[in-house]
């Protein structure tokens, strides 16, 4: 009884071997597809904070006008010094924004005040942070706060 043997040819092979290379080659396009439209979505939630606008009533801004000629008068009579004055004007601004826009600012840092898209608060933060925090500040404590007294009445 004879045997026979027949071996297939290599192209059936080759089929299967194209096969896994195409896998292997694409596999890595699909991946950094799914990340990226896995970021675009995260990147969508973590949208910039729009602040929501309110009319503010003159006597808030009246109140918040105050408390800002109060620090002039202050700085003047010599019961605060430059530097507290840069703070308090910052807790001052802050507190209305918070009350004017419905966003809480009062301790964020200056990068994530330039994230709420509001470049008037993010120019007068920016101008006080340097005089803030530097103990030997040499600003305009009276310019600052006409100048954020403006900012107020504008909003």
């Amino acid at each position: 009884m004879p045997t026979t043997i027949s071996l297939q040819g290599t192209v059936s092979y080759g089929v299967l071997i194209l096969y896994i290379l195409f896998f292997i080659l694409i596999s890595p396009l699909i991946l950094r597809f799914i990340k990226k439209r896995k970021a675009k979505k995260n990147k969508k939630k973590e949208a910039k904070v729009t602040p929501q606008v309110k009319k503010i009533p003159p006597t808030i801004k009246e109140r918040y006008e105050k408390q800002l000629l109060s620090i002039i008068d202050d700085y003047k009579s010599e019961k605060i010094d430059e530097r507290e004055g840069y703070q308090l004007l910052s807790k001052f601004l802050r507190e209305f924004f918070k009350e004017y826009a419905g966003v809480d600012v009062t301790t964020k840092t200056l990068a994530q005040i330039r994230g709420i898209n509001n470049s008037r608060l993010e120019k007068l933060i920016e101008e006080f942070y340097e005089y803030e925090f530097s103990p030997d500040s040499n600003g305009d404590i009276v310019g600052a706060v006409k100048r954020t007294i403006q900012s107020v009445k504008h909003w």
